[in-house]
């Protein structure tokens, strides 16, 4: 059992007693409702006259959807609580994800790979000039194709 301690502070008895302190790490990133996740992990803690740290990771496009001030009435029988957001930056997504580098070695495979899913561009004269540019390239000393 934790003991009671008491203070005076400015002539009024404080009484003391020690916390625990938590933190609790929740990651959400990949979670269809990050919201659910982050209150279903916090009730499976004691967290009462607790100290709490709650850290939870969530996706750019998920921000919306999380309510601090509902995670923060579940941490109300806390003595103290923080929450803290970590917004995870999505991975840029390639237009072509079947573009591989291990198949296209070369600037103009993947370019004429991904012409050919553009029918409205001029795919010949596209690539006669991207050609004509590696070549200034490997002139330079900077050879890509």
């Amino acid at each position: 059992m934790a003991t009671v301690r008491q203070d005076n502070f400015k002539g009024n008895t404080v009484l003391l007693k020690p916390s625990k302190f938590k933190t609790i790490v929740i990651d959400a990133v990949n979670e269809t409702d990050p919201q659910q996740k982050i209150l279903s992990t916090i009730a499976n803690y004691d967290i009462e006259g607790c100290v709490v740290k709650i850290i939870y990771s969530i996706s750019s496009d998920q921000v919306p959807i999380v309510s601090i001030p509902r995670i923060k009435e579940r941490l109300a029988k806390t003595s103290f609580s923080r929450v803290t957001p970590v917004v995870v930056q999505n991975p840029s997504k390639t237009s072509l994800p079947e573009i591989d580098s291990k198949y296209y070695n070369t600037p103009l495979k993947a370019l004429e790979k991904y012409l050919n899913t553009r029918p409205e561009l001029d795919k010949e004269s596209l690539l006669l000039k991207a050609s004509s540019l590696l070549e200034g390239l490997s002139v330079t000393g900077k050879n890509l194709n």
